[in-house]
Parts: structure tokens; C-alpha cells; sequence
């Protein structure tokens, strides 16, 4: 009887332990995520302190055995149930989204709770279920941030600048974006004062881009969300512009030798597929070096102080145009295409002598492929300059005051005579340079801002 017995338990202990081991009797709890949306009707996840409880929340679950039922309750700060939903799923759905019930007219700053449970259909738990509960506790608020505009430039180009200063008052705000209706800029802060933030920043119009809608977007961490126009006078006058360039084979096949050599790269052998090799891939290689180490990694601001024209040498002549399509062409043959976002600049000698007009920090400084020895700087507020086709770049520190002798210009990478490239580029987009070679432009369009900015909130360079 006793080995009866001892068999007969272990038959219930074997069956125990395949019962509660099959996935009917699964222990993992249900996967649950708040989400609220925001005013651009996406789904973000709630994971803020702070909330807007006339925003739309929802919750997502996924669970192997299927949901079984969920509950939902808003607390007030007395724990007084002001808002709650239940529901029960018995068709064992695996993956549910559910809208929650909104909670209106409560005051700025009171504390509200949200509390989610949400049970599967495991036999675990003696047959309840594995339970899933999410509490959070938040701050209500209602208020959007507040953004005035300072100073800003009274127009701006197609494939021009403009600069903007505002203020940006709230509380918990959680970005602030400049956007030209397609591509968004980070502003600069300049002060932050007890009750509001000093920003300033440049934004461009790229040539590339059809039309222009400015706006400042502040964000807080509620969702609360202002968007502010920048009612900017706009010209959309610049027009592509396009060129033919004949190619002679003596002089082709010297520059793109040269330029395969300093790159030790495999090339095409043959001649018209190095020749695409280096206008295709290299120069696509150079494009992106420079936007990269044009595009800002930090947004504080070192010094503020109005800007001087572009001018690397006197009376420079202007031979290459911005934004112009290039099409080159060898014995009637069209073997490329290339867009040049630059100007060429020409003296009446050779290696001339080339002077910054800007304080900046180096960014590149390094022969590249197209560019030949090319010098990049960044400025203040995400303005970068870029010289190419130096003959001689000067040894120089990491930053550097204007006035600083850079180099010579020259005919190094892909160049048809002695010159230097001249490209201007704002937070990573190219601009038209011969809008900053203008002092008269800069100075009415660019430096008023700056010299509003320092009036009303001090210099920053005086503080140090």
C-alpha cells in the first residue's frame, strides 16, 4: 500500500507539474504602455510628470495568453475617484489599444493619479491571472508656453539668412525649434532669467526649397504646444542657374590622376569613369564631411557680437556662381552633372593671401577630394565659411580671431585656375554667399538683431 501510495503521488506531483508548467499557466504579465496624444495627432508615450488631462490618452497591451479585463481610475489629490473605465475581453484578444476618459476643468498645478490594472487569462495566480498595474502620479497643466519675438530681420531670400530673437516664457518647456515649414533649427540660448529664456538664431531658406513658412515651435513637457509665425518678408526671385564646362583631355586627366593619387581609393580605369568616380563619389563624400562638421554639436553661445562681411581679400572678383548646375562635357560627350553651392573668388595675381573676418573655431582643416586643401571655420550662432582649393593653409590653432591670416588661394582638387571657393552654411544648409560678402546686407538684416539683443539683456562676452 505504502509503494501504491508513494506512486500514486508522484503521478499527481508529475501531473501538478506539467499542468502548471504549459503555457496555460503562464507567469508573465501583460506588456502595458500609456500613451497620450499630442496636438500634431501622435501617440507618445506618458511618461512626463506633467500632464494636459484635455489630451487623449490611451494604453496599448500585449499579452501570449490573451487579455482578460482591465480597469482605470482617475484620482484626485484626496483620492476621490474622478474619472474610470472598465473593460473585459472574452474573445482572449492578444493586443488591445484603448482610449481612456478625459478629465476636464481641474486647476493648474492640483495633483491628479492614474491607475491601470490590466489582468491576462493565465491559470497562474490559482487561476486570477497574471496582473499588470501602472500608477503615475502628475501635474496638471493646461497653459502653453508664451513666445514673443525680440528682433528679427525684416526679409529674407530664397537660398538666403535671416536671424531671429524671442523669448520663451512657461513652465517645464521641453524644446524650442525654429522651422522654415522643411527644415527645423535649433535656436541658441542667450539668458535664462527667472521667468523666461532668451533665445537667438539663424535659419536659412535653402535654394532648394519652394516656398518658405517660418515658425517658432515651443513644446512643454505637458504637450502643451505654440507655434508663433515669423512674419518675415519673403523674395523668391533666385533661380537655378545652369552652366556648360568643356573639358580638355590633357588637363582632365592631370586633375583627376592627382586627385585619385591623394585619395589612394580603386577607381575605374577607364577615363571617363574616373572622372565620374570623382565627381559622383567623391564629391559626395567631400558634400557630406562638410555638412556634418557644419551641422552644431552644442548650442551655447561664448560671445555675441555683430558680424563682419565676408571679405577673405579686397575688391575679390566673383566668377562661379551659387547654386549653379554644372554640366561638363568632354569631345561633345555629357559625363556629368555637379551643383555648386559656392562662389568662386579671383585676384588680379595668383596666390593670394586670405584673412578671416570672423572669430570661429577650426573644423576642418585637411585636404579633401574635390576641394583640394580646404579650411572650414564655424561661428557663432551655426555660421560656417568654407575655403577651397588653397595652395597653402597657414598652421593654425583650434580657434581663431579675426584678422587671422588663413592661407593662399590656389588650384588644388578639382579647380580650373588659381581662386578660392568661397561657401557659407547655416546649421548644416547652404547659403547664398554673396548675401554676407555684402556689408550693407549684414548690416541691415543681421547685426540690428544682435545690437537689439545685447541692449536689452547685456553682452555675454562682459560677463566673463
Amino acid at each position: 500500500m505504502r509503494y501504491i501510495g508513494f506512486v500514486i503521488f508522484l503521478i499527481i506531483l508529475l501531473f501538478a507539474y506539467v499542468l502548471f508548467d504549459s503555457q496555460s499557466f503562464e507567469r508573465v504579465k501583460p506588456n502595458v504602455t500609456l500613451y497620450v496624444t499630442n496636438q500634431s495627432h501622435e501617440k507618445v508615450p506618458l511618461d512626463s510628470k506633467y500632464i494636459n488631462p484635455n489630451n487623449a490618452v490611451s494604453f496599448t497591451s500585449f499579452d501570449s495568453s490573451g487579455l482578460r479585463e482591465y480597469s482605470f481610475k482617475i484620482l484626485d489629490s484626496k483620492s476621490k475617484v474622478i474619472g474610470e473605465k472598465y473593460g473585459i475581453f472574452l474573445k482572449k484578444d492578444k493586443n488591445i489599444d484603448i482610449n481612456l476618459p478625459k478629465v476636464t476643468n481641474l486647476e493648474d498645478g492640483s495633483k491628479i493619479t492614474y491607475i491601470l490594472e490590466v489582468k491576462d487569462w493565465s491559470n497562474a495566480g490559482f487561476f486570477g491571472g497574471n496582473k499588470t498595474v501602472v500608477e503615475k502620479d502628475f501635474i496638471v497643466d493646461t497653459k502653453p508656453p508664451e513666445v514673443k519675438i525680440i528682433a528679427m530681420s525684416p526679409k529674407i531670400n530664397n537660398g538666403g539668412s535671416a536671424i531671429i530673437a524671442f523669448s520663451v516664457k512657461g513652465k517645464n518647456v521641453k524644446s524650442v525649434t525654429l522651422t522654415n515649414g522643411i527644415n527645423n533649427f535649433k535656436p541658441f540660448l542667450y539668458r535664462h532669467l527667472d521667468d523666461k529664456d532668451i533665445y537667438i538664431a539663424l535659419m536659412a531658406w535653402p535654394s532648394s526649397n519652394d516656398f518658405f513658412e517660418g515658425k517658432i515651435i515651443a513644446i512643454d513637457d505637458a504637450l502643451n504646444k505654440t507655434s508663433t509665425r515669423l512674419n518675415l518678408n519673403k523674395s523668391v526671385g533666385f533661380m537655378l542657374r545652369k552652366s556648360n564646362i568643356r573639358l580638355r583631355e590633357s588637363f582632365l586627366r592631370k586633375k583627376i590622376n592627382e586627385i585619385i593619387s591623394i585619395d589612394k581609393v580603386d577607381a575605374p580605369s577607364d577615363f571617363i569613369g574616373r572622372f565620374k568616380y570623382v565627381n559622383e563619389v567623391l564629391r559626395t563624400q567631400d558634400a557630406q564631411k562638410i555638412l556634418d562638421k557644419a551641422t552644431p554639436t552644442n548650442y551655447k553661445i561664448d560671445t555675441l557680437v555683430p558680424f563682419n562681411a565676408i571679405t577673405p581679400f579686397k575688391n575679390p572678383r566673383v566668377v562661379g556662381s551659387f547654386y549653379d548646375k554644372r554640366t561638363y562635357w568632354f569631345k561633345g560627350q555629357n559625363i556629368g552633372t555637379a551643383m555648386h553651392m559656392g562662389i568662386d573668388l579671383v585676384d588680379t595675381h595668383r596666390h593670394t593671401k586670405l584673412t578671416l573676418q570672423n572669430a570661429g573655431h577650426v573644423a576642418i582643416n585637411e585636404s579633401l577630394s574635390i576641394h583640394g586643401h580646404t579650411l572650414m571655420i564655424n561661428h557663432e550662432l551655426g555660421f560656417s565659411t568654407l575655403y577651397a582649393h588653397m595652395s597653402k593653409v597657414e598652421k593654425l590653432g583650434t580657434d581663431l580671431s579675426a584678422g587671422t591670416f588663413l592661407g593662399l588661394s590656389g588650384a588644388t582638387g578639382l579647380a580650373f585656375g588659381d581662386h578660392v571657393h568661397l561657401e557659407t552654411l547655416v546649421q548644416g544648409l547652404y547659403v547664398r554667399p554673396s548675401e554676407w560678402l555684402d556689408e550693407d546686407w549684414v548690416n541691415s538684416n543681421i547685426n540690428p538683431v544682435i545690437k537689439t539683443v545685447t541692449k536689452l539683456y547685456g553682452n555675454i562676452d562682459k560677463d566673463k
